[in-house]
Order: structure tokens, then C-alpha cells, then sequence
């Protein structure tokens, strides 16, 4: 595969995702209970939330549209990399109602407002132009629409570790700081917020070699505890002061 990446904000992820991260790295192969709880978290919104046309944006290999296709009339699966979806094809083909577009989020349309909920895992924060991403969802739904985006807050520590990406060949992240990312959703109803992931716990940066204990396997031990239903990271991600500096973010969007 070619080594020869453009250094423009625009092209550097997608060529990461197209030339480096093989799709069967992006499987859903959780190592850890902590880990299995972000997914589940994931699943239990697409059951609550799924009805009638839905679209995965950044769909990957379709792990979470196989998930979405068991609570929805039709699922379409969205993502630029051909090869992504090359794969998600072959492996969803047991279930008819979903199908797949070679598309950049940013940029698909769908024939004006007729889906009735759209949603983005781990994507959102991989996308330089993640306004204008943002709008396109907001004018593709129906009104009453459902969004589900799940943000990065570049205010985090897992957003200092992962600085100069570019020099280790890793997808940069580009995200908003939490009251950004608020005035980013201004257009919508915002129904819900969930945060989560107060430590980094994976990811290493030379410069900051110091936090390194922040990262090891025993904060997801810890914060994997669940308390009334909810992890011990989700409750002191929430937080009023901790949530402006947790990483991950859910915004259950609606559409006026």
C-alpha cells in the first residue's frame, strides 16, 4: 500500500483509513470490559433510537448498521473509502435491508429531508469540516429527526496525547471544545448528553511521557465499575466541571 500521503487537513485521515488501518483492524474485537461497555452504550442508543430510514455515517465496515438493520425499516451505510465498503457489503449480506454508499459524510445527499434518523460513531472527530458535516445532517432529516453524534472535545487529555499524530502515521483528531461543540448543535433541539472518558487511557505522546500512567489498562478496571446502572467514567464524566475536559461526547440531537 502507498506510503505517499498529502499533508492537507482534508486528505491526511482519509488517506490513514485508506492506506494504513486494514478494515479488519476496525472490527469490533473489544479487549477489555470497559471497552465492551462503550459498545453496548452504542447499541442500546441505536435501539432506542432507530425507526423507519437510517444512515450510519462513517460506517466503516458496517459493524453498527448490521446493529441499526435490527431496529429500522432500511439501513444505508455511508463512508468514503471504497474498500470499507467493499467489505461491509460482504459481510452484511445476509440482511436486505441495508446498503452502502462510497460518499464523504460531509458531502451526501439523499434528495432532500426523508430519513428519519441518522447516527456517527468514532467518525465525527476524524472530519477537519465537522460544520459543515453537521449541517448536511440537520438537512437531511425530517423534521423531528433524530441525530446521534458522538463528539471529540479538544480540551481533553486524550486530544494533548495525541498531538503531531502525523509524524507516527496516525489519523489526526480534529475536535471542538465542549461549548463549541454546543453552539456547533444550535439548530437542533439538544434531547440528551452523555460524556465519557475523563482519562485518555490509550494512546502515548513523548512530550507529555509524564501522563503516561493515565493510560494504562487499570483506569478502564476502574472506571468500568458501574454504579446505578451507569460506569464509574460516565458519572465523573458528567460531571459539570470534569465534562468540559472528557473526551467523548454524545449529543442526542433532534430536529426542530
Amino acid at each position: 500500500m502507498s506510503n505517499n500521503f498529502s499533508n492537507d487537513q482534508s486528505d491526511w485521515n482519509r488517506n490513514i483509513y485508506h492506506n494504513i488501518y486494514a478494515p479488519e483492524t476496525q472490527e469490533l474485537h473489544p479487549t477489555s470490559n470497559y471497552d465492551i461497555q462503550i459498545i453496548k452504550f452504542r447499541v442500546n442508543l441505536l435501539k432506542k433510537y432507530c425507526s423507519g430510514t437510517v444512515i450510519d455515517m462513517g460506517c466503516g465496515i458496517g459493524e453498527y448498521s448490521r446493529e441499526a438493520a435490527k431496529f429500522s425499516e432500511i439501513v444505508y451505510g455511508v463512508d468514503f473509502s471504497q474498500i470499507y465498503i467493499h467489505e461491509a457489503i460482504k459481510r452484511s449480506a445476509h440482511q436486505a435491508n441495508i446498503f452502502y454508499l462510497c460518499d464523504r459524510i460531509e458531502d451526501v445527499n439523499f434528495g432532500g429531508t426523508s430519513v428519519d434518523m441518522i447516527f456517527s460513531f468514532s467518525t465525527l472527530y476524524t472530519v477537519p469540516n465537522i460544520q459543515k458535516v453537521v449541517e448536511n445532517f440537520y438537512n437531511i432529516l425530517k423534521p423531528g429527526g433524530v441525530a446521534i453524534c458522538e463528539f471529540g472535545n479538544s480540551n481533553s487529555l486524550m486530544r494533548l496525547f495525541y498531538k503531531n499524530s502525523k509524524k507516527s502515521f496516525k489519523a489526526e483528531i480534529f475536535a471542538l471544545p465542549f461549548n463549541e461543540l454546543m453552539n456547533l448543535t444550535k439548530s437542533f433541539e439538544v434531547k440528551e448528553i452523555y460524556s465519557m472518558q475523563l482519562l485518555p487511557m490509550q494512546g502515548f505522546n513523548r512530550h507529555f511521557f509524564y501522563l503516561w500512567p493515565l493510560t494504562t489498562k487499570f483506569w478502564k478496571l476502574i472506571l468500568c465499575r458501574r454504579f446505578f446502572g451507569k460506569n464509574l467514567d460516565s458519572i465523573i464524566s458528567s460531571i459539570w466541571p470534569l465534562k468540559y475536559l472528557s473526551f467523548r461526547h454524545f449529543f442526542i440531537l433532534v430536529k426542530k
